[in-house]
């Protein structure tokens, strides 16, 4: 491994900094804390939710033992199967399950599922330091999906989202196709670093990683010509680990983009740590 790679522990000052008070918190929360806007075709979303689940719901379904009630036919679960579906479900499973396995889940993720996912990014992202609250965390299929979400919740389309270069080609596809947001390149900037081979101890040569760092003067620099050009920044969206670089941005880099952001009253800061997983340790 380079030995330019920033400690894990680098990894997630972002993390430690803007979760320690309330941990991964819920996007409501991190509005009225900040006074941050949700887009507007964020705020109708809600408004475009079928109410026929919660309405299907709250009626007498039939059964044996209720011969008055009625059968559900305007929602895809077969109450009349539960009884084997879930013997067949505690079968495969080799452990208690309950028949809501079967049904319609939380739009944000089952509640067992999201606490043991908090349980598992408190140990591998936070190494313990603290623990996620579940009731913060969404999960969603895949990092496109999510991302894209982020987009429609967050944005409006034609604002702009800041990533620096180099970046993973599919944001382009991610965020453009259907969010329709503008993706505005961070341009990378010497900050006093010469752009000049470093040698490494089995001879190889490598640019001196300090040069791709979004400093906050960078980052000024791409909001105010974006500004110019008639789009608004709307989100600055990280990859740490980069990719398709790989290194890690150093802590005191992620506090400064962090305090950057902060001077943004309408600017979101999105981390995408896809990789955090896959860390090669530095030796102590």
């Amino acid at each position: 491994r380079p030995p330019y790679f920033a400690p894990f522990s680098h990894l997630n000052a972002l993390m430690r900094r803007s979760l320690r008070a309330v941990t991964l918190f819920s996007m409501r929360k991190h509005v009225e804390a900040r006074g941050l806007a949700a887009s507007a075709r964020g705020q109708r979303a809600p408004a475009l939710l079928p109410t026929y689940l919660s309405d299907a719901r709250n009626v007498t379904i039939y059964s044996a033992d209720n011969p008055d009630g009625v059968l559900q036919l305007s929602i895809a679960e077969n109450h009349l199967m539960a009884d084997f579906l879930v013997e067949k479900l505690r079968c495969l499973r080799q452990n208690d399950a309950t028949d809501d396995l079967i049904y319609y889940q939380p739009t944000q993720g089952r509640e067992d599922c999201r606490r043991v996912l908090g349980q598992h990014l408190s140990r591998v992202l936070c190494q313990d330091e603290y623990q996620l609250d579940p009731d913060g965390l969404v999960i969603g299929a895949g990092c496109n999906a999510v991302l894209e979400n982020l987009m429609f919740a967050l944005g409006e389309a034609g604002e702009g989202v800041l990533i620096p270069r180099p970046y993973y080609a599919a944001f382009e596809f991610d965020l453009c196709a259907r969010a329709n947001m503008v993706i505005l390149p961070v341009g990378l900037g010497k900050d006093g670093v010469a752009a000049e081979l470093m040698q490494e101890p089995n001879g190889s040569n490598r640019l001196d990683p300090r040069i791709y760092y979004p400093t906050p003067e960078i980052l000024e620099d791409s909001y105010r010509r974006a500004m110019d050009g008639g789009v608004k920044p709307r989100v600055l969206l990280l990859s740490s680990p980069n990719n398709p670089l790989g290194i890690n941005y150093p802590e005191k880099v992620l506090e400064q983009i962090i305090d950057w952001c902060q001077s943004k009253k309408d600017l979101h800061l999105i981390s995408d740590e896809i990789y955090g997983g896959a860390q090669f340790l530095e030796p102590e």
